[in-house]
């Protein structure tokens, strides 16, 4: 398409910018969404784990025992720079995302159906 408007002189230049996604972050305004995978025993235990920042930077967080999926956490100025402010950044929001394991070998089975007749698993 062509996107020049001549007005006499005056030309108004439309200039349009494609972003690509980024296989690993969402983008909403300043804000950047990014997964942290934790496993189905980290989530109900808590653990400590890693969340790499847009440039690369990892960033340890705590994840706190019986954590649900799909919750947020929020790291402050580690989003997208804030167009025309300098050094003013959207934040980085970490969404838990449970991973379940792939299959079960018997003595897992076994070890879980135990846990399951304990009074939290009821």
């Amino acid at each position: 398409g062509h996107y020049m408007n001549y007005y006499g002189d005056d030309f108004d230049l439309f200039i349009i910018i494609k972003e690509l996604e980024h296989p690993k972050f969402n983008r909403s305004e300043n804000d950047l969404y990014v997964n942290i995978d934790v496993n189905v025993l980290d989530a109900i235990l808590g653990c400590e784990t890693n969340v790499e920042t847009i440039d690369g930077k990892k960033l340890s967080t705590k994840i706190k025992p019986c954590v649900e999926d799909g919750t947020m956490i929020r790291f402050n100025g580690k989003g997208l720079p804030i167009y025309g402010k300098d050094n003013v950044f959207g934040n980085m929001v970490g969404v838990i995302n449970i991973k379940m394991p792939n299959k079960l070998n018997d003595d897992e089975i076994k070890l879980l159906k135990e846990l399951k007749e304990k009074e939290n698993f009821k």
